[in-house]
């Protein structure tokens, strides 16, 4: 089952081979890693440059378009029936995907899957966000512990982890709207998956 790990980055260079390296070194091999970079003035384009692996397809836009539409038009790119959603500053244990997909195959009625996080501060990062501001936020996002916590949690946001999100395709490629210059898609989760 082909997996489709969709990353939009916007002068993300900081952080942004650590979060392609921990994707491409997932256990599960059958992926792609789709990455659209939001026209990034930094670094980012001579990192994806530097990329020699034939899982890894880059998409340059020529302004930003923002986080949304950029992994939007990942999505719209992705070949795989699943997608991951793995943030530019994001870093995931080496068993995530293979962890998930396995999960799906003994659940086959799910039409997506999260997973507890781990915060921690990168560089330059300590002074913008405290220890006690990250527990809390782990100690938040890794309470959605049931269905009925995430029916209560749909009130206030979404309850699963962005970063940690792995679903269906159906369920995220809504139709394409057309706006100058980039393509914006609109996403609705209204139904559960037949099968994985």
């Amino acid at each position: 089952m082909l997996v489709s790990v969709v990353m939009a980055v916007y002068n993300g260079a900081r952080y942004l081979q650590e979060a392609i390296d921990s994707i491409l070194a997932q256990t599960y091999r059958d992926l792609e890693l789709i990455i659209v970079d939001d026209a990034s003035t930094d670094a980012t384009g001579a990192i994806l440059q530097s990329i020699d692996d034939r899982r890894v397809k880059v998409v340059r836009l020529l302004y930003n378009a923002g986080a949304a539409a950029a992994l939007n038009l990942a999505i719209e790119r992705a070949r795989g029936n699943w997608i991951a959603v793995h943030d530019a500053d994001d870093l995931s244990h080496p068993h995530r995907i293979a962890e998930q997909v396995r999960y799906l195959a003994e659940n086959p009625g799910l039409a997506a899957v999260g997973s507890f996080i781990e915060c921690f501060t990168g560089n330059g990062m300590r002074d913008r966000v405290s220890e006690g501001e990250l527990r809390w936020y782990e100690r938040t996002r890794n309470s959605v512990r049931t269905a009925s916590d995430i029916r209560l949690g749909l009130y206030s946001g979404c309850p699963i982890t962005h970063g940690t999100l792995l679903i269906a395709k159906k369920l995220s490629t809504p139709p394409a709207v057309t706006i100058p210059g980039c393509v914006l898609l609109t996403t609705t989760i209204s139904a559960p998956a037949s099968s994985p």
